[in-house]
């Protein structure tokens, strides 16, 4: 994709991203690129905030993420329910968040949801795993 133009847009802003996509330019209509800016730096923001946690903890996010209780997440990583509820804890507190879902959203949000285990352990070392 390299262009965004509005519905509303009239036709000077049409033809000027036309011209741009036949130059291989990218075009967003300057009504909403100020709003684009913003988000793609709130994201990039949220991106570091995993910097902060440690590979266990991001793994523990990553489960949340996928809708699974303490003990099915004890349950996954061979740990007790304890330790997962502390490490929880420590996500909600690094992330300055104040809840389970709150940490879940945020993960998908910035697409660390999304990912495949496979993928999950290459960015977070080795561990992770399913029983």
């Amino acid at each position: 994709v390299l262009g965004f133009v509005l519905k509303a847009s009239g036709r000077v802003e049409l033809l000027s991203a036309i011209r741009s996509a036949n130059r291989n330019q990218p075009y967003v209509d300057p009504r909403v690129a100020g709003k684009l800016l913003t988000s793609f730096s709130r994201r990039k923001e949220e991106n570091d905030q995993l910097y902060e946690l440690t590979p266990r903890e991001k793994e523990i996010l990553y489960w949340l993420s996928q809708g699974l209780s303490n003990a099915e997440v004890a349950s996954k990583m061979v740990l007790s329910e304890k330790t997962v509820k502390n490490h929880v804890s420590h996500v909600l507190k690094k992330l300055d968040l104040r809840d389970r879902t709150q940490a879940a959203i945020l993960a998908w949000r910035i697409g660390f949801a999304q990912l495949q285990p496979e993928s999950l352990r290459q960015i977070i070392g080795g561990g992770i795993g399913e029983k």
